[in-house]
């Protein structure tokens, strides 16, 4: 069995180098993958992960440092990409054609339409049914969902978004815990954590809008000036674009809050990453928008537990035994972390929840289910 997988823009590297390697080490598939060095992600990934993939797509354009010009640079050259990975598809002639996202759905409709011609079985992974901040799909999603074989949701959430009619094409595969090689890599940083006094809650990860920061904000400005509780100090960490970080820390700076916020507005490694978590008491995600996310598995490899808002298909990806589900409002969260804080007291979060959650999440499981859709779809 023969897979090209396709995800033009690497947009989930942290996915996508695990999947291969995983498929490449079962001998069951012939697998490839087709994408572009991602200038953030894909550097560690591919020093880490022997999985040889093939960079065909926007070489020039991720070495262009402004955002809209290289928008416009990719949208230009994006159908002259797909005809090269239409050359690449007749000479190797793979059985099941997958593609992670759709960066430009007009173009991708084009070839996938060629693609079908040929014979060829299109799998599409729909990790959002829409896009974050916006309520309806781009212009030709929909005929893309009517041609393709199967449609990959990540949630059941997701899942449910679709209509009726797209019902018998999709196909539930959680998002898994893909981040079971890093943690082998970096297990040793669960050793360090220093003492200290406050309660340390973390936010890691990409810094966007519809993360819900200003959320936290409000609900720690709450904590510390309303319920005078000060025992208390919130990391947040990760990348985030220059006009956001500085709203971030005009907010700060309004309610006062620096001594308790550490706010680091950058890019962050894999072992920086593990090293926040491991110094951290909880980490949390307020987000005000969600489909998935694979940050809970990075917390509960290190046997932290989470705040997580019930929005999307969070809290499908989470347990009250290691996890505490709030409402995504400010009052709620302020109670939840409080809540946190006094169960992390009383110990009430056992090693055992935490392993044989990831037990029932393993990498090994998602990707077997992979590995059966892929021979339902040959079948």
């Amino acid at each position: 069995m023969k897979i090209f997988y396709v995800d033009p823009n690497n947009d989930t590297p942290q996915i996508n180098y695990p999947f291969i390697k995983s498929m490449q080490d079962s001998g069951k598939v012939d697998i490839q993958f087709f994408t572009s060095f991602n200038r953030f992600g894909s550097r560690y990934y591919h020093n880490n992960y022997n999985i040889n993939p093939k960079y065909i797509f926007f070489k020039f354009e991720n070495k262009v440092s402004k955002r809209k010009v290289r928008q416009i640079f990719k949208i230009i050259d994006y159908p002259f990409y797909h005809i090269v990975l239409l050359f690449k598809v007749i000479r190797k002639n793979p059985d099941i054609i997958h593609f992670n996202w759709l960066p430009i759905p007009i173009i991708e409709y084009f070839f996938i339409k060629i693609f079908k011609l040929l014979g060829k079985k299109i799998i599409l992974t729909q990790h959002n049914y829409s896009q974050h901040n916006k309520n309806k799909l781009r212009l030709f999603e929909v005929k893309i969902f009517k041609i393709v074989d199967k449609i990959i949701c990540l949630s059941n959430y997701s899942k449910t978004q679709f209509t009726n009619n797209f019902k018998k094409k999709i196909v539930e595969i959680e998002h898994g815990n893909c981040y079971e090689t890093e943690l082998k890599l970096y297990s040793h940083v669960v050793n360090n954590k220093k003492k200290k006094k406050e309660f340390n809650i973390l936010f890691v990860g990409a810094i966007k809008r519809y993360k819900g920061i200003e959320l936290l904000l409000k609900s720690l400005n709450s904590i510390v000036n309303e319920k005078k509780i000060t025992d208390i100090h919130l990391t947040i960490a990760g990348f985030c674009n220059k006009n956001y970080a500085q709203k971030i820390i005009k907010i700060i700076s309004d309610y006062k809050l620096e001594k308790y916020i550490s706010f680091k507005h950058e890019f962050l490694s894999n072992k920086e990453m593990y090293n926040f978590i491991s110094h951290s008491d909880c980490g949390i995600l307020p987000y005000i928008e969600a489909t998935q996310s694979g940050i809970p598995f990075m917390f509960f490899s290190l046997y932290k537990p989470i705040v997580i808002n019930d929005v999307g298909g969070l809290s499908e990806q989470v347990t009250k035994k290691i996890a505490i589900i709030t409402k995504p409002n400010f009052q709620d969260i302020a109670i939840s972390i409080l809540k946190m804080k006094e169960a992390i007291l009383k110990r009430f979060f056992l090693s055992e929840n935490f392993d044989n959650f990831l037990n029932e999440n393993s990498w090994e499981k998602t990707v077997k289910k992979y590995l059966d859709l892929y021979e339902r779809v040959i079948n």
